[in-house]
């Protein structure tokens, strides 16, 4: 069955990446899709943007942005332990932008570590998931974010049986697109017609800001 998969948490009422929406976006939701960072003293940092209004967000202590930025209540941005997140399935994005590679690998191992069985870590740094492939019992996947990248996942489907792919959802229905659709989760579905469709051709997931109207789809 096509999973909803709350994006960000449940944008609609709470901030992006908030754990307050994330643990409200699953009475909504079959699982939620939020977004890491480091901040300067390796703290995660669940935050969609590499900039709060123009600061990067590595180039701060975490106690630094929660002072220069009172507005965004940081402090319910800032991820520990996994039981923070509650009890549904997790899509982890590793953001790596802006990262030195130490800095990326220091945030990969964090997320290797939260990473239940149950969830799936991913990213568009493709080779970073490629690394992680033989080093979690979690799910993984790659972004695929144009028809380019969609000729390349094929060949990746027919090697790496366990591979996900989180496709950009307008090219779910593009000539060339040639996936194995239980292993696709489509990005970002706000659509309600689009989202039947994707739901009839049984598709793995739906990320979507608003997993409070397409979950009764399922019903």
């Amino acid at each position: 069955m096509t999973e909803i998969i709350g994006h960000r948490g449940l944008p609609t009422y709470f901030n992006d990446n908030s754990l307050t929406g994330i643990i409200a976006s699953q009475e909504h939701s079959n699982a939620v899709e939020i977004d890491l960072r480091l901040t300067k003293d390796e703290e995660i940092l669940l935050f969609h943007d590499a900039e709060i209004d123009g600061v990067l967000v590595p180039s701060r202590t975490l106690e630094e942005l929660i002072m220069e930025f009172p507005e965004y209540n940081l402090k319910d941005h800032h991820l520990v332990s996994r039981h923070q997140l509650g009890n549904h399935p997790v899509f982890f994005e590793i953001k790596t932008d802006g990262l030195e590679e130490s800095q990326k690998s220091l945030l990969k191992r964090k997320a290797l570590s939260m990473a239940q069985p149950t969830d799936t870590i991913i990213c568009f740094d493709w080779d970073l998931v490629f690394e992680i492939r033989n080093d979690t019992t979690s799910k993984y996947g790659i972004h695929i974010a144009n028809e380019e990248q969609l000729f390349e996942a094929k060949s990746i489907s027919m090697i790496d049986k366990s591979m996900y792919f989180m496709v950009y959802a307008d090219l779910i229905e593009a000539r060339v697109f040639d996936l194995p659709i239980n292993k696709v989760v489509a990005w970002t579905v706000n659509d309600i017609h689009l989202a039947k469709r994707l739901i009839q051709m049984e598709i793995n997931g739906i990320i979507t800001d608003i997993p409070e109207e397409l979950i009764t789809l399922l019903k």
